[in-house]
C-alpha cells in the first residue's frame, strides 16, 4: 500500500499528540510521563498501520535517542564525581546486581527458561530508571542530603555498569570475557584522547548559542561512530563523550540547551518501544509469561534494592529504607537492554513487553513508595523498638564510618576472603579428578557422591568464614572504639549472610563452570531446575528474611 506524504505527516502528529495527552495524565496521577508515551505507541500500534520504512526511520530516531541519553548520562555522572562513587555507592549497586541477578535467574531456571534469556531478565531487575529517579528526588526532596547523594551516585555506578553491559550485548554475547578485556582497553584509549581532544580544542572554541550546541552533539555522536567503529556500542562512546565534555567551562549552559533535543528523540524512542511491544506475533500464553516475568522483575528489583540500601548503604534503618524506595524504580534502559537483546543477541521473545511491564509497575511501586513515605516507614520502624532501631542505626552508621577510614584494611579482608575462596577450585578439580576415576553407575553411587560434594563445600564454607570472621574482628577491635556485644553480633550476621551467598554462588558457578560431571551427578539427584532455584534464588531470599529478622530479634 502507497501512502503520500500527509500519511507520515498525521502519524507523527498523532504521535507526538497523544504522548502529550498520555503524558500529562500520568503527572497528574504522580507516575512518570514517560509511562503515558509508553501507552501512546501502545494504543497507535493497535489503531494505525505503520508503514516499513516509517518504522525504519523511527529506529533510526531510536538509535540517536539512545545516543543522546547516554551523551546526558555521562555528563550528569560528571568526571569530578568519578571518585565519590567509590566507596558505599558501588558496594550497593554491585550488591543489588548479585542478588537480583542471582535470584532472576534461579526463578528463569525454574520457569523453563534458557540461560540467555534470563540474564536479559536479571539485568532488568538489577538496575534503577535514572529519569524516574530524577524525577521523584525533584518531587520529593529526601529528608537528608546523604539520601539524596547516595541515590545519584548509585545511579551514577549504574548507568556505568549498563554501559558495559551493552558494549559487551554488541559482540553478540560472545567470548564475554576476552571483549570486556577489550572494551577496557580501548574504552580507556578512547576516555584519553577525547579528553585531551575536549580539553585542548572543544574547550576553547565552543560558544553557548545554537552553533555551540551542534558542535556538542556533532561531537557526542563523532566519539559515538568512533566508538561504533573500534567495535563498542555506540552507546559506550557517548557516555565517554559526555564525561569527557562535562569539564568544559560552559557544559553546563549548553546542556540547558541540549535537553530539549535530547526530550524529543527520547519520546520519540518510547513511542516507537510502545509500538513495539506486541511486534512478536505469538501465543496468548507467551504474552501473559511476558506480562508475568516483567512483575516478578519488579518484585525482585524492589526486594533486593531496599535489602541492599540498608544493609551496604551505611546510612542506617530508617534513611537506608528512604534510599531503597527512590531506587525501586525499574531503569527505563531495560527497554535499551531489550532493544539489543533483540537485535545483537537474536532472542525471538516479547522483551520489550516484559520492559514496559517492568518500567511501569516500578514506577507505580516507587512513586507509592516514596509519596507514602512518612507513612510506610514509620510503619516499619514501629514494629522495632526504639531500643532496637537505635542500636541497628547507630551499627550500620559505624560500619560506614568505619570503612570509609579503613578502605585499606577493607581490601585486605576482601582480598583474604578470595584468597580463601579459592579453595573451592582446588576441591573441585580434587572431584572432578575422582569423578572420572570412579564415576557413579547406580543412584545409590550419585546419592553418595553428592553427599560428599556437599560435605566438602560446607566445609569449606565454615573454613572461610572462621578465618575471615577472626581477621574482621580483630579489625574491629583495633580500631573501632566502645564497640559492644550487640553491635559485634549485627556485624556478625550482616557478614555471615554476605559470606553464605557469596560461597553459594562461587560454589554453584566453579562446579557448573570448571566440571560439569560434578553438577550432571547433582543434577541426576535433583532437577536442574530445582537445583538452580534452591541455589540461586531461594537461598538469598531466605538470607534476606533471616537478616532482617535476625536484626529485628537483636535485643531479645
Amino acid at each position: 500500500m502507497l501512502y503520500g506524504d500527509y500519511y507520515y505527516y498525521l502519524v507523527f502528529s498523532l504521535m507526538l499528540g497523544l504522548a502529550f495527552i498520555l503524558g500529562a495524565l500520568m503527572k497528574k496521577i504522580r507516575l512518570s510521563a514517560s509511562i503515558g508515551y509508553l501507552f501512546a505507541g501502545l494504543i497507535l500500534s493497535f489503531f494505525l498501520h505503520i508503514p516499513s520504512d516509517l518504522m525504519d526511520l523511527l529506529v533510526f530516531f531510536s538509535e540517536i535517542s539512545i545516543i543522546l541519553l547516554f551523551f546526558e548520562i555521562g555528563f550528569e555522572v560528571h568526571i569530578d564525581n568519578i571518585e565519590k562513587i567509590a566507596g558505599f555507592p558501588t558496594y550497593l549497586s554491585l550488591l543489588e546486581l548479585v542478588l537480583a541477578l542471582s535470584m532472576t535467574l534461579g526463578l528463569c531456571s525454574f520457569l523453563g527458561i534458557d540461560t540467555r534469556t534470563a540474564l536479559i531478565y536479571g539485568l532488568m531487575a538489577a538496575f534503577s530508571s535514572t529519569v524516574f529517579t530524577y524525577k521523584l528526588l525533584e518531587e520529593k526532596m529526601p529528608t537528608r542530603s546523604e539520601v539524596k547523594e547516595t541515590v545519584l551516585m548509585v545511579a551514577a555506578v549504574e548507568d556505568i555498569i549498563i554501559v558495559t553491559v551493552l558494549a559487551v550485548m554488541s559482540s553478540g554475547g560472545n567470548n564475554v570475557l576476552v571483549h570486556i578485556l577489550y572494551i577496557v582497553a580501548v574504552g580507556i584509549a578512547l576516555f584519553i584522547l577525547s579528553y585531551e581532544f575536549t580539553k585542548k580544542v572543544l574547550d576553547k572554541i565552543i560558544s553557548v548559542d545554537d552553533n555551540g550546541l551542534i558542535l556538542l552533539i556533532s561531537y557526542g555522536l563523532l566519539i559515538s561512530t568512533a566508538s561504533s567503529v573500534l567495535g563498542l556500542s555506540s552507546a559506550l562512546g557517548a557516555f565517554i563523550a559526555g564525561l569527557t565534555a562535562s569539564h568544559i567551562k560552559k557544559s553546563s549552559d549548553l546542556m540547558k540547551l541540549f535537553k530539549p533535543i535530547r526530550f524529543i528523540f527520547l519520546t520519540l524512542f518510547l513511542i516507537s518501544m510502545g509500538m513495539n511491544m506486541f511486534i512478536y506475533k505469538t501465543d496468548l500464553q507467551t504474552y501473559m509469561l511476558s506480562i508475568g516475568i516483567g512483575l516478578l522483575i519488579v518484585f525482585i528489583h524492589v526486594i533486593t534494592t531496599i535489602t541492599s540500601s540498608i544493609i551496604a548503604g551505611g546510612l542506617g534503618l530508617k534513611y537506608g529504607l528512604e534510599t531503597g524506595f527512590y531506587l525501586s524504580t525499574s531503569s527505563e534502559l531495560s527497554l535499551v537492554i531489550a532493544y539489543y537483546a533483540s537485535m545483537y543477541m537474536k532472542i525471538d521473545l516479547p522483551l520489550v513487553l516484559t520492559a514496559s511491564t517492568a518500567i511501569i509497575a516500578g514506577s507505580i511501586v516507587s512513586s507509592k513508595l516514596t509519596y507514602g513515605r512518612d507513612h510506610y516507614i514509620p510503619l516499619i520502624l514501629r514494629k522495632i523498638s526504639y531500643e532496637k532501631y537505635s542500636i541497628i542505626d547507630n551499627t550500620l552508621l559505624r560500619i560506614r564510618e568505619f570503612i570509609n577510614k579503613h578502605q585499606g584494611k577493607i581490601y585486605s579482608l576482601f582480598k583474604q576472603l578470595i584468597l580463601n575462596l579459592g579453595e573451592l577450585l582446588i576441591s573441585t578439580l580434587i572431584m572432578g579428578a575422582l569423578l572420572s576415576i570412579i564415576y557413579p553407575t547406580t543412584t545409590g553411587e550419585a546419592i553418595l557422591f553428592s553427599f560428599l560434594v556437599i560435605i566438602v563445600y560446607v566445609t569449606i564454607f565454615l573454613r572461610v568464614y572462621k578465618r575471615t570472621r577472626n581477621i574482621l574482628y580483630t579489625m574491629l577491635l583495633e580500631t573501632a572504639k566502645s564497640i559492644n556485644d550487640l553491635q559485634l553480633k549485627i556485624i556478625d550476621r550482616i557478614y555471615a549472610s554476605l559470606v553464605i551467598i557469596t560461597t553459594i554462588l562461587l560454589s554453584f558457578i566453579t562446579i557448573y563452570a570448571i566440571h560439569r560431571g560434578i553438577y550432571d551427578v547433582l543434577a541426576s539427584i535433583i532437577d536442574p531446575k530445582i537445583l538452580f532455584f534452591i541455589a540461586l534464588f531461594v537461598v538469598p531470599l531466605a538470607e534476606i528474611i533471616f537478616i532482617l529478622y535476625e536484626l529485628w530479634q537483636v535485643n531479645k
